[in-house]
C-alpha cells in the first residue's frame, strides 16, 4: 500500500488524501463524511470499501491490489505484533469479524475496479498499467518482519474462514 501511494504522489500533481495510517508525509487528512469535498485530480489512498466511494464513483478510476489472502492475513498479523507484542494469538486474530474475508468486502465487485494489481508480480502489473504510464520502477517499502508464521491448522481455518477471499483472489490471478 505505501508503496503505491509513493507512486500515486510521484506521478499525479492533484491533492493525496487519506487517513492517519500513511508513512507518507504529504498525506492531507480526509474523512468518508468529507469526501464529496475533494477536487478533481485529487488522490484518495485508504482501506475503504468501494461503496465509501459512491457519491464521487463517476469522477474515479479504482485500483486495488490483489495480494493472497493468506500472504496478506500472515503479514497483517506480523504487523499487528510490532504494535500489540503482547497481542491476541494467531487464531483469535483470524477469528475477528474484520479480519474475515476483507477483501471481498473491500470490492463488492472486481468489475467496479479500474485496475488491479498483483501483489506478487506488482512491478510488471504497474507496468502494464494504463493508469501509471511510463511507471517501470515501483519500490518495496514495507519494513515488518515477521515474528510469527502460523501453524498448518491455524492457516486451514483461516481459508476456511475466508472461502469467498480465496475465491475472489483465484477468479483475478487466474484472469491477469
Amino acid at each position: 500500500g505505501i508503496s503505491m501511494q509513493k507512486l500515486i504522489q510521484e506521478q499525479f500533481s492533484g491533492k493525496f488524501y487519506g487517513n492517519d495510517h500513511s508513512a507518507l508525509n504529504k498525506k492531507i487528512k480526509i474523512k468518508k463524511s468529507d469526501i464529496n469535498k475533494t477536487s478533481n485530480g485529487s488522490a484518495i489512498a485508504n482501506h475503504w470499501v468501494y461503496e465509501d466511494f459512491c457519491s464521487i464513483k463517476d469522477k474515479c478510476n479504482f485500483i486495488t491490489i490483489a495480494r493472497d489472502p493468506i500472504d496478506r492475513v500472515v503479514s497483517a498479523y506480523n504487523f499487528f505484533l510490532v504494535h500489540h507484542p503482547k497481542g491476541k494469538s494467531f487464531s483469535d486474530y483470524i477469528r475477528e469479524e474484520d479480519n474475515i474475508n476483507l477483501f471481498s468486502k473491500s470490492i463488492s465487485s472486481k468489475d467496479f475496479m479500474t485496475e488491479i494489481y498483483l501483489f506478487d508480480n506488482l512491478r510488471v502489473s504497474v507496468g502494464n498499467s494504463k493508469i501509471f504510464k511510463n511507471s517501470k520502477k515501483i519500490s518495496h517499502l514495507n519494513k515488518t518482519r515477521y515474528r510469527y508464521t502460523p501453524k498448518n491448522t491455524e492457516l486451514n481455518e483461516f481459508v476456511r474462514l475466508n472461502e469467498r477471499d480465496i475465491i475472489l483472489y483465484n477468479s483475478i490471478n487466474n484472469r491477469c
